[in-house]
This record gives C-alpha cells, sequence and structure tokens, in this order.
C-alpha cells in the first residue's frame, strides 16, 4: 500500500533529504494555498499562497450575483469559499507545516547573542573595622554559537516524522473538500426533488380535479350518483394536503443546502431544474478496477498511509533519543570593566559527548507509547482500507440500480399516464366506475413520484461512486459508457 505514496512523497523527498528544506523559512508554502483549494503535492509560490489566503480570510460571506439559475458548479464554488469545515483543517495543515519547519531546527547551528551590564557593591579588607566598599562595573557583548553534529539519526527521524504528518494534514483537507463536495452535491439534488415532487403535485392535483368535474358531469346527468363525486373530492383534498406539506419540504431542502454552503438560509437563489432525461451511462469498469483505483486516489487512505509512517518515524527517533549525541559550543565576547579596563575578547570552545544513562525510564516508556500509536495508526489504515473496499462496492451497485430504476420508472410513468387516461375515457363514458378512475390516477402520482425520485438518486449515485472513488465525476468518465434513456 505505500506503493501508492511515493507519488505525493516524491517532490518533498527530493526536497528535504538528509537535511532542512526551504520549509524552515516557508513552511505554509508546503501547505493547502487557500481553504478552498487542493494540496496538490508540489509546494506553492509565495505570493501566490500568501495572496489566496488572505483573500479567503478576509472576504466576507460571498453572496452570488445572479443574472441565470445557478448551477452546481457555481454553488460548489461559493460553498468552499464560506466552508468552515476546510477552513478548519485548513489551519490545521499550516499548524502542521509550522511544526514540520520547527523540527527542522537542529539541522542548522544555533546562534543566541546578549549583552549585560553588571553593577556590583562588595566590602574589602580582612580586618574589623573594615577597610572601605568596592563598587564594580562591568558590561559587554557575548555571542553564543552551538551546533548538533551527530545524533544518530534522532533529528533525521524528527523531521520525517513530521513532514509525514504534514503530507496526513494536507491530504485530511484535500478529503474535506470532496466531502464539502459530496455534501452541496446531495443538499442539491435533494432540493431539485423536492422541488420536482411538489410539481407533480401539482399535475396530481389538476388530474383530480379533472376526475372530480367528470364525476359532477355524471352526477348531473344522472348517470352516477354523489358518491363518486364524493370519493372524487376526496381524493383532491388529500393531494391538495400533500402539496401543502411538501412545501415545508421545500422550504427545508432549500435552507438545508444554503447552510452547508455558508449562506444565510434567508437568501433567495434561484437554481436549474431537475432534467427529465439526463444522460445515463453504464459502468466499464469492474467493482475490483475501481478498487484500485481508489485505494491509489483517496485522500483519506493515502493519509492513513501518511500517518503510519510518521508513527513509524517517530518511534524510530524515540530510540535513537537513547543513544549519545555530539554536539559543540562556541562563545565570544568583549567585556569591559570599571575605568574602561577590557579583556579585549573572551573565548570558550567546548566538544561535548551527552549520554542519556538513567531518567527514570522515561525514554524507555516514550518508546512504548510510540508503538503503541503506531500499532492504533496501522489499525486506522486497515479500517480505512476496508471502509473504500466498502464504499466502491456499494457505489457501484447503486449506479447499476439507479440506472434500471430510472428506466423502470420511466416506462412506468409512460404507462400510468396512458392508463389514467383510458380509465378516465371510459369513465365518462359510462362504462367503469370511479373506482378505477381513482386508482389510476393513485397510479399515475405514484410514477411521478417515483420518478422524481429515480432522477435524484440516478445523479447522487453518480456523485457518491466519484466520492467513494477519490476523484472527481468528470474523471470517471473514462470508465462509464454513456447513452440516454
Amino acid at each position: 500500500m505505500r506503493s501508492s505514496f511515493c507519488a505525493y512523497s516524491l517532490i518533498f523527498g527530493i526536497l528535504s533529504g538528509c537535511a532542512a528544506d526551504r520549509a524552515v523559512v516557508l513552511p505554509w508554502n508546503y501547505a493547502p494555498p487557500s481553504p478552498s483549494r487542493y494540496w496538490n503535492d508540489k509546494p506553492t509560490e509565495k505570493l501566490a499562497a500568501t495572496q489566496a489566503a488572505k483573500m479567503e480570510s478576509a472576504s466576507p460571506v460571498e453572496i452570488p450575483q445572479q443574472k441565470e439559475p445557478l448551477t452546481l458548479g457555481e454553488l460548489i464554488d461559493v460553498a468552499l469559499r464560506n466552508n468552515t469545515q476546510t477552513r478548519q483543517t485548513w489551519a490545521t495543515a499550516r499548524v502542521a507545516a509550522a511544526e514540520y519547519a520547527q523540527s527542522e531546527q537542529n539541522f542548522f547551528p544555533l546562534a543566541t547573542t546578549t549583552y549585560s551590564l553588571q553593577r556590583s557593591r562588595s566590602l574589602y579588607g580582612a580586618g574589623f573595622p573594615i577597610n572601605g566598599i568596592l563598587y564594580l562595573s562591568q558590561w559587554g557583548p557575548q555571542l553564543s554559537l552551538s551546533y548538533l553534529i551527530f545524533d544518530f539519526g534522532k533529528t533525521r527521524a524528527t523531521s520525517q516524522a513530521a513532514l509525514m504528518a504534514l503530507y496526513n494534514a494536507n491530504l485530511t483537507h484535500n478529503r474535506e473538500i470532496e466531502t464539502v463536495v459530496q455534501t452541496i452535491t446531495t443538499d442539491y439534488y435533494n432540493y431539485l426533488y423536492q422541488v420536482k415532487l411538489q410539481q407533480s403535485y401539482v399535475e396530481d392535483i389538476a388530474d383530480a380535479k379533472v376526475t372530480l368535474e367528470a364525476a359532477n358531469a355524471s352526477l348531473k346527468a344522472g348517470v352516477q350518483n354523489v358518491s363518486d363525486v364524493l370519493q372524487a373530492r376526496s381524493q383532491l383534498l388529500q393531494l391538495e394536503t400533500e402539496w401543502v406539506n411538501q412545501q415545508q419540504t421545500v422550504k427545508s431542502s432549500y435552507a438545508q443546502l444554503l447552510t452547508d454552503m455558508g449562506l444565510p438560509a434567508n437568501m433567495d437563489l434561484v437554481m436549474e431544474e431537475l432534467p427529465d432525461n439526463p444522460p445515463t451511462y453504464e459502468i466499464m469498469s469492474t467493482v475490483n478496477e475501481l478498487i484500485s483505483l481508489a485505494l491509489e486516489t483517496r485522500s483519506d487512505l493515502i493519509a492513513a498511509e501518511a500517518n503510519l509512517i510518521s508513527q513509524e518515524k517517530s518511534v524510530e527517533a524515540a530510540r535513537r533519543n537513547m543513544l549519545p549525541t555530539l554536539s559543540t559550543i562556541f562563545d565570544i565576547g568583549r567585556t569591559t570593566y570599571t575605568d574602561n579596563l577590557t579583556d579585549h575578547y573572551d573565548f570558550t570552545a567546548q566538544l561535548s559527548v551527552s549520554w542519556p544513562i538513567f531518567n527514570g525510564f522515561f525514554d524507555l516508556n516514550t518508546i512504548r507509547q510510540a508503538q503503541a500509536q503506531y500499532e492504533q495508526s496501522a489499525a486506522t489504515l486497515r479500517q480505512t482500507e476496508l471502509q473504500v473496499i466498502e464504499d466502491i462496492t456499494t457505489a457501484h451497485f447503486n449506479v447499476a440500480v439507479a440506472r434500471d430504476a430510472l428506466k423502470y420508472t420511466t416506462n412506468y410513468l409512460e404507462a400510468a399516464m396512458e392508463e389514467y387516461d383510458v380509465a378516465l375515457a371510459q369513465y365518462k363514458a359510462g362504462t367503469t366506475t370511479i373506482l378505477t378512475v381513482t386508482n389510476a390516477q393513485s397510479n399515475l402520482a405514484d410514477a411521478r413520484s417515483k420518478r422524481a425520485n429515480a432522477l435524484q438518486q440516478w445523479f447522487v449515485s453518480l456523485s457518491t461512486l466519484g466520492y467513494a472513488t477519490g476523484v472527481m465525476e468528470q474523471d470517471l468518465t473514462p470508465y462509464l459508457r454513456g447513452d440516454t434513456l
């Protein structure tokens, strides 16, 4: 599985090598450039990253200026700019980038400069009474240089662990963007479905009124009795009640969509309608082929791999912490005393070897803790792999089911419309009962509802397959064969 991670780590691997890279100076260039944009495994340019971050951090809630109905892509763009979850994962990635930069500190010589001023008062003289009081002043600058020469790779392992943690944070941000896209897509098609269902109730009410008019005409002609009128009216009132209730459902789904977009729910936006005859696709790839694709592209899976490597490097660093370190210190300065006496300069050079002998089993327990965290990460990676397989298997099946459902509900709607027209004509001719008409009318209403639901499920199933695979929907086209029902 780690082979799939090589593509993501190649550039950072070349840049980091065995020493520090420019992340020490520009850590945020190694994080996503903004809350709404992917991390693409390449260090971003300083100006572009800084400007994008400032613009999106300072921008107010974006209100689209509508000239035409908004498309799904436009809604997603607004959502990504206003979503709070992507802002959190973006900030987390920037924190990880800064921590990675901090981990490379010991690759450099460390310098500290001080300037001190000291005034002292002391007594001098050995007998009693005391001979006198001595005031002494001294001042001057001091420069201290230190450098870690060798620590058996502890610094490198610590830095690599931080780098893998940065990968994890960046890829987690990528997955959060995909989650936002999937959420908005699902909300969008749910809202359009509810609108479509409301429109179908309007059509059902129109059919019920036609049925009621036919019943009234039959009553006036003396062909039928009042019970036909009452039955037709009851069905009309039932449909009108469902239409009223559906208005609330439409409003709720609309509010949910705007809330998930990061916009006030009371905004007025106009969106495209659910198409009646969308293009449909047959999946050309098998489940196993899509699983192989997902194992290479799913951001959360690759993030889990990066986390496992990070924990592995943390175990290595913890073990190397028990080994000796070789370091050097060089101090140089100039001290001036009272009466402008000076030592011209002074220096101290030191080469030291430090080896922890015993610290209350702290290092040993640090190793144990790191090993336990590694085992936890390995279990998380395995669970993520199983989840990917489950997601792909379910999504692959659901696309096929949604395609069949769209086909059958289309035929069902056509048959129900024909059935109702025939039943109504027969009733007007006096050759059938009102019960036959109302049954046909109910079937037609059910067919319209199921057709609207099938349209929604078709679009959502495609989106879910793209989300499960870890690629955008347009990237799935090589794996689909299209036609139109």
